[in-house]
């Protein structure tokens, strides 16, 4: 048996980062962000993904990492943080 080594880590506003959450996220929801967005969704939510304080937001964001590479990510908000949030700043950036 291989040890693997995972270690946790707070997700940083950047869009490296931004897209790597905008593609795990998709596969989460089964594309549904990409029939949504279309061709662009990536770079739609990874823009977003920058600004704090809403559900698709950096801060809300953990990664995953094994050796350096992001091997999984978790993404979660409390009930009175999901209750502020709201979808305008998906759509400001979708245009």
């Amino acid at each position: 048996m291989v040890a693997v080594s995972v270690s946790l880590r707070p997700a940083q506003p950047t869009t490296v980062e931004g897209l790597r959450f905008a593609r795990y996220l998709d596969t989460a929801a089964d594309g549904i962000f990409r029939f949504m967005l279309g061709k662009s969704s990536e770079q739609v939510v990874a823009k977003e993904y920058r600004t704090p304080g809403h559900d698709l937001s950096f801060n809300r964001v953990t990664f995953a990492e094994n050796g350096g590479a992001i091997v999984g990510m978790t993404s979660a908000s409390s009930s009175q943080q999901h209750e502020q949030s709201s979808e305008s700043p998906l759509l400001r950036a979708a245009g």
